[in-house]
């Protein structure tokens, strides 16, 4: 039978293998510039199911989410309804406070117009400081696809990691608002994403407060603070 080790040893041991890691992270960080590629198409199906109506709500403000994770990295469908116009909805997408993760972001930035092609555009740069200091930016376009800009009635919202560390490999969405009533609108959201020590749980999240968000923004309450 083998010797034992000590739980001093053992203790020892987890430390170098923790060390080992840290500068493994470290020292793997770089700088990298994605292209967003043009036009608002959204990056694939969403598969999630509908909120299911219930006898007295036929558009019950829920998320219905359906996540994943396969070759490409990791994903999440979602959808959920607000019983708000579209135009009100859309209005609270257009706020960086209510579309960045602001629960897991140490801080961030905004430069608006920076794509003048589409009918609304920013470009926030997150910071994230945790064991390393990661800095990306997020591109963020918005456009009336059907209706107009004073009253659409279909709006896509797209954004994508397009510069910065290479511990975000990959972070890429399309958000879609439909109007089914005058005071009713279908969110519909797909996303993407690849990154070191992030995943799912924290994409499960981000669209939890991003919907909250929206759900203070239209009903004039402040956003909620994390």
């Amino acid at each position: 039978m083998a010797p034992r080790r000590s739980s001093r040893t053992a203790c020892f041991a987890a430390l170098g293998l923790a060390v080992v890691g840290l500068a493994t992270l470290c020292g793997c960080q770089d700088t990298v510039a994605t292209q967003f590629p043009a036009g608002l198409t959204p990056i694939e199906a969403n598969t999630a199911p509908l909120p299911v109506p219930t006898p007295t709500d036929e558009f019950p403000e829920v998320l219905s989410i359906r996540t994943g994770t396969d070759a490409g990295g990791s994903f999440l469908h979602a959808y959920a309804y607000v019983k708000a116009p579209i135009a009100l909805v859309w209005t609270a997408f257009q706020d960086p406070n209510v579309v960045v993760d602001r629960r897991n972001l140490t801080s961030f930035t905004t430069t608006h117009d920076v794509e003048p092609e589409y009918d609304v555009s920013f470009r926030c740069r997150y910071v994230i400081e945790d064991v390393v200091t990661v800095t990306f930016d997020m591109t963020w376009r918005e456009s009336a696809v059907e209706g107009s800009v004073a009253d659409p009635t279909r709006v896509i919202v797209a954004y994508q990691k397009t510069w910065g560390s290479s511990f975000v490999r990959r972070m890429a969405g399309t958000i879609e608002l439909l109007q089914l009533a005058p005071d009713v609108t279908q969110i519909s959201w797909v996303q993407r994403l690849d990154a070191t020590r992030t995943g799912v749980p924290d994409m499960v999240s981000w669209n939890a407060d991003q919907y909250a968000n929206v759900l203070h923004s239209v009903r004039g309450e402040p956003l909620p603070a994390y």
